[in-house]
């Protein structure tokens, strides 16, 4: 049984709920572990509360995960009666010279974090699309990512320079806790120092605001795996529907 199978079963072992009620348990709980460790910590929390907008979603999803620790038994991390005001999330985004830096500086590197480093840099990947990357993602010189937040599949081509690097990809997923560390040791040997709460997601929207200068909303949307029409860029359906075709627009 599911982590999320067992919250269901919970809340419905003495009341009946509806089903748009057992969809947004589900959704709010699967969407918030696929992107925090087993079993979560605070920070996951705060984290994931910290991305939404309105104050009563911070509420609402923060009663949901609540009964979802509970569900589980895991310790909630939280005093009994506290419901966090979560300021808006600091956009953590690293310089681009750190970024060309750990490039750069990659002879320094294992093979598993020029990997990371190579997919994270080129493809912006968010932490858990890294960990989930295995040998069956690439076919020939195509990776096929597995998007983190309901969006499409990615396809991606992949340029001859990393090539090499993909030799490295792992027979099974990695630990969301390893993709981090690799980052972390990445910047040490490379004299980087990264700023503090800095991960993947720094490096994806170092690539999202220098594709930004350049690249149409549209492109840059389909090309990062946002959801079809997210946020206030172009209408998606003038994108070329090949995928491999933006990946053209974008290396050009």
């Amino acid at each position: 049984m599911t982590p999320v199978d067992r919250l269901i079963q919970d809340i419905t072992a003495l009341n009946p709920r509806s089903q748009s009620t057992l969809y947004q348990y589900r959704l709010v709980s699967n969407h918030f572990l696929s992107q925090a460790v087993v079993p979560p910590t605070r920070e996951d929390v705060l984290r994931f509360i910290g991305e939404k907008q309105a104050q009563a979603t911070k509420s609402f999803c923060f009663f949901i995960l609540r009964r979802l620790f509970s569900a589980n038994g895991w310790s909630w991390p939280f005093p009994a009666r506290e419901v966090p005001v979560v300021r808006e999330q600091r956009r953590i985004k690293l310089p681009v010279g750190a970024v060309e830096a750990m490039i750069n500086g990659r002879k320094a590197l294992d093979p598993q974090e020029k990997l990371c480093l190579a997919l994270g840099t080129i493809y912006g990947l968010r932490r858990i699309e890294l960990a989930r990357i295995t040998r069956d993602s690439l076919a020939g010189r195509e990776l096929t990512v597995q998007t983190a937040k309901g969006g499409a599949v990615r396809r991606h081509q992949v340029p001859a320079s990393i090539l090499p690097h993909l030799a490295h990809l792992p027979e099974k997923p990695t630990t969301i806790g390893q993709v981090r560390a690799y980052l972390l040791s990445t910047a040490e040997k490379t004299g980087q120092e990264l700023p503090q709460g800095a991960g993947w997601h720094a490096v994806r929207r170092t690539l999202m605001s220098e594709l930004g200068l350049t690249l149409p909303g549209m492109v840059l949307e389909r090309f990062m795996g946002w959801r079809v029409g997210s946020g206030n860029r172009t209408v998606y359906i003038y994108v070329n529907p090949e995928p491999l075709a933006v990946d053209e627009m974008v290396y050009r």
